[in-house]
Parts: C-alpha cells; sequence; structure tokens
C-alpha cells in the first residue's frame, strides 16, 4: 500500500501529514475537511474505487446491498430487473475494487458489501440518504422486497 499525504493549512501554517491511515479533521479556510481511513493507498486503487461508483447500475447493487446482508444474483436480477449477465460484470467489478465480497454455498455465491472496510459502510450510507429521492433506487427497493426466495 502506497501512503496518503495532505496539506493541510491551519492559519499560516502548513502542515504535511503522510500516514498509510489517516482520519482527522481539520478547518480550512472556514470549512472542514474530513480523511478517512483509505485502504486505496495508491491512485491506481483509487482510479478503481472510482471507476467502481461511477456506473448507475453498481451504485443500484450497493444500494440493495446496503439493504440486506447479503443477497445472490437471482436476487439481484430480480429486483434490478437486468439480465443475469449484467449482474454478473457489475458484480465481478465491485469484487475487483474490494467493495464486496462473495461466500459460496453450493451452487450460489452470495455477495456482500466488505464488511472489513469503513470507506464502504460510509459510501453505503450515502447511497441509502441519497435513495430517499430516488426513484428508481425505491423500485429497486419495492421489487427486492416482493422476492420470495
Amino acid at each position: 500500500m502506497g501512503q496518503i499525504s495532505a496539506l493541510i493549512q491551519l492559519g499560516s501554517k502548513h502542515r504535511t501529514v503522510s500516514d498509510p491511515v489517516i482520519e482527522f479533521n481539520y478547518l480550512v479556510n472556514k470549512q472542514k475537511v474530513i480523511f478517512i481511513k483509505n485502504r486505496y493507498g495508491s491512485l491506481m486503487d483509487l482510479l478503481s474505487l472510482f471507476k467502481a461508483l461511477s456506473d448507475p447500475v453498481r451504485l443500484r447493487v450497493i444500494h440493495l446491498l446496503a439493504l440486506r446482508d447479503e443477497l445472490c444474483v437471482c436476487h439481484l436480477t430480480d429486483a434490478l430487473s437486468l439480465p443475469q449477465s449484467t449482474i454478473s460484470r457489475h458484480l465481478n467489478i465491485l469484487r475487483n475494487s474490494a467493495m464486496v465480497e462473495t461466500e459460496r454455498r453450493g451452487t450460489w455465491v452470495y455477495y456482500r458489501l466488505m464488511r472489513s472496510s469503513d470507506n464502504v459502510t460510509k459510501l453505503a450510507a450515502m447511497i441509502l440518504v441519497s435513495a430517499i429521492s430516488d426513484e428508481q433506487l425505491q423500485s429497486d427497493h419495492v421489487r427486492l422486497k416482493e422476492l420470495s426466495c
């Protein structure tokens, strides 16, 4: 893992912080800047995370996984009304970016948000808040609740 560096300006003082895990709050130009724990140390790791979040289908998947502890692909295909191949491709991208983890039970593979990542938990919380005013996410949730499997 690479290190994260941040230049913080406090009044007339400048301070460079370099740490593999940074968690602190500072006021910069009267605005609060929050640095959170970050497992994404290199630029390429961050790029992978942002790419994973850049697709609406993947945000919808994260939303549904935030609502339930775990889901299998069949749940997601029914709730999102998308083909299994599309859901599997997006889940693979989320898994490669360390956003979701899997568990195989017989022939079924269950997906859940990465439990050990504070960043994933915080991102999922932001998506849940956004879902309150998003019709697509609300309809996905309704379809998920109607599933009987």
